[in-house]
């Protein structure tokens, strides 16, 4: 008994160290999903999204998929080739946010924090073709969800496994989650998923203001190629389930 008191006093070994807050510059408001698809980038496995002026990127791991602590390669809409900076991953959403190296003013997509409404219009912003330009594709927030224990966007919105860590948007452009996971087989049609925006900040300890403020991030995690995919407890990657596995 007394044992189990002295252990129960010591630190646990798998505690997150507590992070900074860091604020991300606003976006202002975009017009509509087409005039979006300037603010998304394609990564060697996936979709990111620029959610501020000054280049504040947000995706997955999957889409990332490397070493957290080198460079990231990224193109933008036009093909023209980015460096990313990996700032902070929280393994929780699989959630990363990056840095764009190259300065200048970005465009970039803002974020609805709110709850997506049920039967609202989605569109699913990204690269599901490595080879070709951005594309939309239309659908409506079919379900609030529980997977795992952690909350979804469930979308009938077409998801290939180009689109993982890119945007799901409303009618205005505005961020609604990114795009994580989808069944897909003969028993199963129009399931694809996205984690909610509110987690990802909440995940990745962000808040939104006048100016970003990335300054003492923290130390990054281990990187794992087991981490960056699929995770029983954690979002699912789509690409788990083009053998049409459920969730």
């Amino acid at each position: 008994m007394i044992l189990g008191l002295l252990l129960a006093l010591l630190p646990s070994a798998s505690a997150q160290p507590e992070l900074r807050l860091l604020q991300v510059q606003s976006c202002p408001d975009t017009a509509s999903p087409s005039q979006a698809l300037g603010a998304v980038l394609r990564t060697t496995s996936g979709s990111a999204v620029l959610i501020s002026p000054d280049g504040v990127v947000l995706s997955n791991t999957q889409a990332i998929g490397q070493d957290w602590s080198k460079p990231v390669p990224a193109w933008d809409a036009s093909g023209a080739p980015l460096t990313l900076q990996v700032i902070r991953v929280d393994s929780s959403t699989q959630s990363v946010l990056l840095q764009v190296q190259e300065q200048q003013t970005w465009p970039c997509l803002p974020l609805q924090v709110a709850e997506a409404t049920l039967g609202e219009p989605a569109y699913v912003l990204g690269f599901p073709d490595p080879s070709a330009p951005p594309t939309i594709s239309l659908g409506i927030v079919s379900a609030q969800r529980l997977i795992a224990g952690r909350p979804v966007i469930q979308t009938d919105a077409s998801v290939n496994p180009g689109n993982t860590g890119g945007p799901l948007t409303n009618e205005e452009g505005q961020v609604l989650g990114l795009v994580s996971s989808k069944v897909s087989g003969v028993a199963f049609e129009g399931l694809a998923f996205a984690v909610p925006i509110a987690e990802v900040m909440e995940g990745l300890q962000l808040t939104l203001g006048p100016q970003s403020d990335l300054t003492d991030p923290g130390p990054l995690p281990e990187y794992s190629p087991a981490q960056a995919g699929t995770d029983a407890v954690s979002y699912t990657h789509l690409r788990a389930h083009e053998t049409g596995r459920n969730l």
